[in-house]
């Protein structure tokens, strides 16, 4: 049964109900002289200080009951208070699954069923890319596009991350976004971020594999890092965290729409060899949004990874 009281409010307002909480306990430490900064509370919530921010002024939930009663913590509540927080964000993050799902069933009954493919693997077809085919007799029947080159597929996810709230990418590859020369790729990334720019209620996420030589971070993609800090350091709604990659080889990375549509891009290796897919269906986006928020659990905010790598002299030219 879902919340009357919340379900009479929107999005944001469900949102911002949460968050008023420890805007309360906040202003309340501040009136006790023991005023925290917002470095200070994402410090001791283990976040970066963006992310602290976001939650206090309600541009979103943090993403677990834990989380929720370690930020109202570090604002100043009790933990009987923090406890209550907690319930709080329950019912608020109830709420807005609720909403989700219901979006997601109301999307499912929208796609026009298209005949079953003939036997035999989807991929052993030639395909063209943006032929849609239905997987599944039910309401959690998937929609699969193909996408032949990196053209195609970065025009599409862009297009797609135009209309949404929230975005998740990946990018763990051996060459850096800069080295892909495509007209679609280049508008892909800074669309994205351009995207964010557009309005703070957006939030933006990106998972940088940074390839690895024993202990020897790949000198192209950490002078590129360097860069992309400089380029959004005004980005409040935009987070990056790092996590070590050693193999030598691309891993499997994504773009995450909302909760409605994932694209997965397979790169052969060279500069711009890159094809994938996308599925909407929410069996298959939950999925990889647990293995998105995995990754996420592991990685290092961007910022104290850069402070902690030194800058050689090439770096700093």
């Amino acid at each position: 049964m879902p919340d009357e009281k919340l379900a009479e409010l929107t999005k944001e307002e469900v949102v911002d109900r949460f968050a008023a909480r420890l805007r309360e306990f906040r202003h309340r430490l501040a009136e006790s002289g023991s005023q925290r900064t917002l470095e200070e509370i994402g410090e001791h919530s283990g976040v970066a200080r963006n992310t602290a921010r976001a939650w206090i002024e309600g541009d979103r939930l943090p993403p677990s009951r834990d989380l929720a009663q370690t930020v109202a913590l570090a604002c100043g509540a009790s933990h009987e208070e923090a406890r209550a927080a907690g319930i709080a964000w329950t019912a608020a993050n109830r709420e807005l699954l609720r909403r989700r799902d219901e979006s997601n069933r109301a999307r499912q009954r929208s796609i026009r069923r298209m005949p079953e493919p003939g036997p035999g693997p989807i991929g052993a077809t030639a395909l063209p890319s943006s032929t849609d085919l239905l997987l599944g007799p039910n309401e959690e029947t998937s929609v699969v596009t193909r996408y032949r080159n990196n053209s195609e597929f970065y025009r599409a996810a862009l297009a797609d991350a135009a209309t949404a709230e929230s975005v998740r990418v990946t990018y763990i590859r051996q060459h850096s976004p800069d080295y892909v020369t495509s007209e679609a790729s280049s508008a892909y990334f800074a669309g994205l971020l351009q995207w964010a720019r557009d309005d703070g209620a957006h939030d933006l996420r990106r998972i940088i594999g940074i390839p690895m030589t024993g202990d020897r971070h790949d000198p192209r993609i950490l002078a590129w890092m360097r860069a992309h800090a400089q380029e959004t350091a005004d980005l409040r709604n935009y987070e990056v965290k790092v996590i070590p990659w050693m193999s030598r080889g691309d891993g499997l990375n994504m773009c995450l729409v909302d909760d409605r549509t994932s694209y997965v891009a397979v790169s052969d290796g060279t500069r711009q060899g890159l094809s994938g897919g996308r599925v909407q269906g929410p069996l298959f986006n939950g999925m990889l949004r647990t293995h998105f928020d995995q990754l996420w659990q592991c990685g290092e905010v961007f910022e104290r990874f850069l402070e902690s790598v030194p800058v050689t002299p090439s770096q700093s030219d």
